[in-house]
């Protein structure tokens, strides 16, 4: 392989790596006393809406009425004692909901485990690991314990920050409706039975009566909502109401983007938390403004305790039947929960009239086939850095190849063979000029010597010789330099691809998306690399020679921690280009 190759890869690398690490690191957090807001804002001047003991309350507004939302402390406990859970089972998810407010307390994807559970030597090897790192002082973490279970993506537990959340306001403020009325303590969608539907009821003092209604699908992510609001008053009353999807702040190691996302103006926006903090900060929210299609978040999982293994392969996504006039706003509630909360325009329900709020909802994996499905441009939240068309192109031959092999480690080896034929008139050509480089160095070296103090006529000199021997001499670059955007496309394609989650490959690799866990992989990858070069004619000083030679090592370190996946593909490359540098050798010869 050839410096002017060996170094372009390496400058590729160290601005991937400079990138994730300076442009997509969270910053610090800075400590902030929590604020007061507001749940929906009332349409004319109403009392302050405030949250005290995880019930929204109303204090008396300037006349020192109570609003109809108001909520006694007494009444509280009550209502406390009279939530109950409903649970929904299909072969997908096990989820459970609250009967305050119908809100979503647990949501678990049945065919995603949240770990890994490693044989007995991994788990040696890394415990010895933790604790080596730990002597020399680069610190270390306990394994996590205990047996893999489903996925979860509901990240918070207080009631008042369930996801969810409905919430609704008239001219006299917020409307307490909480807790609801269900007719059943559990669904279960199994055989014969594909669809079944869960409804809620309550109602407000004030005369409004509210319904909220979810339709589950035994075979889908997919849930519809609808929400009814009717008008027991004689006389009209305008409202407003709001879908909140609330959420932990969770830290993630991962370089893909998670947190808030939304279609606006129909393309993908991601309101990163660096932002929604600073705005925490001064007491403000994000406010997304355009034509809002649909909203949700791109999420990690729930329960995995490990920041490292966190990666946002999940989505949840929620999409208003009717969007015009929406107003979707982002922010936090206090340090540790942030929410999106979008409030649809203002209605006049007439007396004994009702409206009705339709919405279609998504939580599971980001399969972009099961996006499509939803018909909005959902699978533009699948992102794979810069080389996203490339990324997809490849990964869509993985995932052919995947109906016959049915192992993802032997997709991504075929996938590297077939990339190395369809290199291979460039790797030649490659391999011819690196060895008529190799014949003119005794003339490179004389003139260099001789023009050692004028580097102009050096430079002249040089051109004129690669003309007269017809020699190109960046011609061994060529080929490193086309697959520079696979490398990265498949960098990111392998960390942000949900098929590759926990996709195992052979004995200790069980997870192609995540590094080695023994760190076998890299060091074969070193050690294919140093025979490549080993078998690279030298060129140019023998000093630099030497130099490169520790490459392999440097490569080796790098992808220490790079995904297994990424690893295999390398390794295999190398192996391969070996083979075709010996056969190359023997046609020249």
């Amino acid at each position: 392989m050839e410096k002017r190759a060996i170094i372009a890869i390496v400058l590729s690398m160290l601005v991937l790596i400079f990138y994730q690490k300076w442009f997509l690191k969270e910053q610090p957090k800075k400590r902030v006393e929590p604020t007061e807001r507001e749940r929906v804002e009332p349409i004319a001047r109403g009392p302050e809406v405030t949250e005290r003991g995880g019930k929204g309350h109303l204090h008396p507004g300037p006349g020192g009425r109570e609003g109809e939302g108001f909520v006694s402390k007494r009444a509280e406990e009550e209502e406390r004692k009279s939530v109950r859970d409903v649970t929904v089972e299909t072969r997908l998810y096990s989820a459970t909901f609250s009967s305050y407010g119908g809100r979503l307390k647990s949501w678990r994807l049945n065919h995603y485990m949240n770990v890994i559970e490693y044989g007995r030597f991994v788990r040696w090897f890394q415990e010895t690991e933790r604790k080596v790192k730990g002597l020399l002082g680069f610190g270390g973490k306990a394994l996590a314990e205990g047996k893999p279970e489903p996925v979860e993506l509901v990240t918070t537990e207080a009631v008042k920050n369930l996801p969810l959340t409905i919430e609704i306001a008239d001219e006299g403020g917020n409307v307490h409706f909480a807790p609801m009325d269900v007719d059943t303590d559990s669904i279960f969608l199994r055989g014969n039975v594909r669809e079944g539907t869960l409804l809620f009821r309550g109602s407000s003092p004030g005369g409004l009566d509210v319904s909220r209604e979810y339709r589950f699908f035994d075979d889908e992510y997919r849930v519809d909502m609808e929400v009814r609001i009717k008008n027991r008053r004689a006389e009209s009353r305008k409202v407003k109401v709001a879908l909140v999807w609330l959420e932990r702040m969770m830290v993630s190691r991962s370089r893909a983007f998670a947190g808030p996302v939304a279609m606006v103006n129909g393309k993908v926006e991601e309101i990163k938390k660096k932002e929604i903090k600073k705005k925490f900060e001064k007491g403000e929210e994000v406010l997304v403004s355009g034509d809002i299609q649909w909203f949700g978040s791109s999420m990690a999982e729930g329960n995995v305790e490990d920041e490292k293994m966190r990666k946002p392969f999940f989505l949840s996504l929620i999409v208003p039947k009717e969007s015009e006039g929406l107003n979707l706003k982002i922010g936090m509630k206090d340090e540790k929960v942030m929410y999106s909360r979008a409030v649809s325009p203002a209605r006049s329900i007439p007396g004994g009239g009702e409206a009705v709020y339709s919405y279609e909802l998504y939580l599971g994996p980001k399969v972009i086939a099961l996006l499509k499905e939803l018909n909005v441009g959902a699978e533009e939240v699948v992102r794979y850095g810069w080389f996203t068309p490339v990324a997809k192109i490849l990964l869509y031959f993985v995932n052919l190849t995947h109906k016959v092999t049915k192992n993802y480690g032997v997709d991504i080896i075929i996938i590297s063979i077939l990339l190395k034929i369809l290199f291979w008139p460039l790797t030649k050509k490659s391999h011819v000029s690196m060895k008529e480089m190799q014949k003119v160095q005794p003339e490179m070296a004389m003139l260099r010597e001789r023009y050692k103090d004028d580097k102009a006529r050096l430079n002249r000199e040089m051109m004129d010789l690669y003309k007269r021997r017809k020699v190109n001499p960046v011609g061994g670059c060529l080929p490193m330099v086309v697959q520079i955007p696979i490398f990265i496309a498949l960098y990111w394609g392998l960390m942000g691809s949900i098929e590759l989650r926990h996709a195992p490959f052979i004995f200790w690799i069980k997870d192609l998306s995540y590094r080695d866990p023994i760190y076998v992989s890299p060091l074969l990858m070193g050690a294919s690399m140093f025979w490549q070069q080993k078998m690279t004619p030298t060129m140019g000083d023998p000093r630099q020679a030497k130099m490169m030679m520790f490459m392999p090592i440097i490569f080796t370190f790098l992808f220490l921690s790079f995904p297994s996946g990424l690893v295999v593909y390398w390794l295999v490359s190398n192996v391969l280009t070996i083979g075709q540098q010996h056969l190359t050798n023997k046609m020249l010869k």
